[in-house]
Parts: structure tokens; sequence; C-alpha cells
């Protein structure tokens, strides 16, 4: 399955990149979504790079899993995730994110980009494949 999502920043490029390169970021956000069990790996930041390798449990909801699926994943799910972003110029990130669940034969792959469309706004698009 493939697909594509796009969200806006109502901020500039280069905040995007000093917030989303604070150490305590990735714990914020996801226990903010609800996830336990939360385990960061490894998380590096320079200049160009941010990576950030991590494991986390998040509750199931059945309705947004496909019908076909829901008999595979219970009510809780251990995911892992690995992202990368590399800034290849000052308005522009090139985006890589893979995601995959814990023991089950599923994995999503993204990439995509990261450009500051004004100082005031900038949009990250991912193309997600999914098998």
């Amino acid at each position: 399955m493939n697909f594509s999502v796009r969200q806006d920043y109502p901020t500039s490029l280069e905040r995007l990149w000093a917030v989303f390169g604070h150490a305590d970021y990735p714990e914020k956000k996801y226990r903010a979504l609800g996830s336990t069990g939360l385990k960061i790996m490894r998380f590096e930041v320079t200049k160009k790079l941010i990576e950030v390798d991590l494991e986390r449990k998040a509750q199931v909801v059945a309705e947004k899993i496909p019908k076909m699926a829901r008999a595979l994943i219970g009510s809780e799910q251990r995911m892992r995730h690995h992202t990368q972003w590399r800034r290849v110029s000052p308005m522009q990130v090139d985006a890589e994110l893979d995601i995959a669940p814990v023991g089950i034969s599923l994995r999503a792959h993204a990439y995509g980009t990261v450009i500051e469309l004004t100082p005031k706004q900038t949009r990250m698009t991912l193309k997600f494949h999914v098998r």
C-alpha cells in the first residue's frame, strides 16, 4: 500500500530543526500521544543530521485498522521507529522514516522533504510504502 502525507508547520525550518533536535523532544512527543514503554536507542544531532531510533508501546485504535488486519494486532503494540533528517540546504531537509511493529511482519518506509515555503511556513511531504 502506498500513500502520501503532507503537514504544514507555522514556523521556519530553522526553528523546526532546533525543536526536533532537542534530546527531550521525542520523549515528550510520544508521551503526549499516549505512548508508554518508550526507549530511545539512538539520538544523534549535528548541523546536517537528526537521527532518532526508538521503541514505544502504543494503544491500538481498532477502528483505524482494516478489518482483515485486526485479528493480527492486540490492544497495544510495540513499535520500532527509525528517523533520519538530513539538512541538504538552508531551506530543505530530506527525511526518511521506517516504522515496524515488533513481532509482526509489517513495515512502513517513508521518504520525502521538509521545505521552508516562507519564514512562517514549512511543509513536510512524505511518501509511504507499507508492506
